[in-house]
């Protein structure tokens, strides 16, 4: 039959998934092959798949599986790209929703059961014998091809974090790059809420309210010094010394809680007003939000007066 520990050494190293070629290449015979297949210790996937026995078939191993049916040139992308890397639990990408499909890119249509993005891809490394783009491609796919409001959503909270900040201030010139390529306009559309400086769909929300209300004189994500300490205002009108916070429909824990109202306390201190407003205010009582914020600049411009 042929001493299997070469090739139980390579499936493990793959996560259960192989190809007839790879066993092939170790030097193994089809009989061979086909002899540990009528033993059910590797069960077939396919016509050239194998899978060891007893893998565990999850959202990464269907993504490996997805790969190796699809070719050497298949380059996994996106949620796959992710699950397969073992980072799909940090953020930002821990706020995307349980996959589905698998995510692959490959320069032709090729049906294996996975959401095929046409494109060839130099950007990769190879990981359990296949191709894994590299994390600007993959948030460059989910930017185009996730729903609408999970890409804005992840945008959000990739700006949240320096290390994204450059790329997604390039958004626009990728998508230049990309033609007319699916997703494009997503692309620019993302591309401008960058550069509005919202840092959440309430933020973006706000900033709308008070361009359509002809308000001017405000700055977001105004870094201020306060009693030796560095903030960040969402939302800063400085010349009344009026700020505004706005809590996004995310839960962000009770340390986020705390930070928030220390910093409060710490500008009220200083002398500044602050107003605060929710979800449901911004999206439900808009005309409620505009007019608390004429107050109280009117106010603030009146006792400066």
């Amino acid at each position: 039959m042929g001493d299997f520990k070469a090739a139980l050494r390579l499936a493990r190293a793959r996560q259960g998934v192989l190809t007839r070629e790879d066993l092939t290449d170790l030097g193994y015979s089809p009989r061979n092959i086909e002899t540990w297949v009528g033993r059910g210790i590797l069960v077939p996937v396919g016509r050239k798949v194998l899978l060891l026995c007893g893998t565990e078939v999850d959202f990464p191993v269907r993504s490996l599986i997805a790969a190796r049916r699809a070719g050497r040139e298949a380059c996994l992308t996106g949620q796959s790209a992710l699950a397969v890397s073992g980072v799909v639990s940090r953020a930002p990408w821990d706020a995307l929703p349980e996959p589905g499909t698998p995510w692959l890119l490959h320069h032709r249509p090729v049906d294996v059961g996975a959401c095929i993005i046409r494109r060839h891809e130099d950007r990769y490394r190879t990981k359990f014998g296949v191709r894994v783009a590299t994390t600007d491609v993959v948030m460059l796919d989910l930017l185009r091809y996730l729903p609408e409001a999970q890409a804005r959503d992840l945008t959000f909270r990739a700006l949240g974090r320096s290390e994204w900040e450059p790329f997604l201030a390039r958004l626009g010139q990728h998508a230049d790059a990309l033609g007319r390529a699916r997703g494009v306009r997503r692309l620019r559309q993302l591309s401008e809420i960058v550069e509005s400086a919202a840092r959440s769909a309430a933020e973006e929300r706000v900033h709308s309210l008070l361009q359509e209300a002809g308000i001017t004189g405000w700055r977001a994500n105004y870094p201020l010094r306060v009693r030796g300490q560095k903030v960040i205002l969402d939302l800063a009108f400085p010349e009344q010394k009026v700020f505004i916070e706005i809590d996004g429909r995310a839960y962000h824990g009770l340390d986020r809680f705390q930070h928030d109202r220390t910093r409060q306390n710490l500008l009220v201190q200083a002398g500044w007003t602050v107003l605060r407003f929710t979800w449901e205010d911004v999206t439900r009582r808009p005309e409620h939000v505009v007019a608390q914020i004429r107050d109280v600049l009117e106010s603030r411009q009146e006792a400066h007066d």
